[in-house]
């Protein structure tokens, strides 16, 4: 994005939206720019999670982005005066990390061992129940 002005994107070479788009983002709590998963998108991602990549990819994806949101709104709470509860704690922390383990421009690591963060940040953070992922993926990959 130009001087981040979200309204004049840099279309690719065709100028068309192919396989997606990553929206990059200056992140104030972690200092780093990041990928926003709110707003990138993917049209393919059907095609290839679970299928080319490990069984757990598509739950681990959106439990990932769930709790970021959880987090977002615990900010939201924050700023405007409301207390909040250990879940909400947690998820700025959880989301912190998120932000510079996984979303970060400068992390570059193959697909597995980001799952293996991002089971590691869930253990790290959360219950097994809080996370809502499918009982038999959490048996698999839980990282105590």
């Amino acid at each position: 994005m130009n001087d981040g002005d979200i309204s004049h994107a840099i279309p690719d070479n065709t100028g068309y939206i192919t396989e997606g788009q990553l929206f990059l983002r200056s992140d104030a709590d972690s200092g780093k720019v990041i990928i926003d998963p709110f707003r990138s998108l993917s049209r393919l991602k059907q095609l290839v999670q679970g299928k080319k990549t490990r069984e757990d990819h598509s739950q681990v994806m959106n439990a990932s982005v769930r709790l970021y949101a959880d987090a977002q709104n615990a900010k939201t709470k924050l700023e405007n005066g409301f207390d909040l509860s250990d879940y909400d704690l947690r998820c700025l922390k959880y989301a912190k990390d998120y932000a510079t383990e996984l979303l970060s421009i400068d992390v570059n690591v193959k697909i597995e061992q980001m799952l293996d963060t991002a089971w590691k940040l869930f253990a790290k953070y959360f219950t097994k129940a809080e996370i809502g992922i499918k009982q038999e993926l959490i048996d698999k990959y839980w990282q105590e």
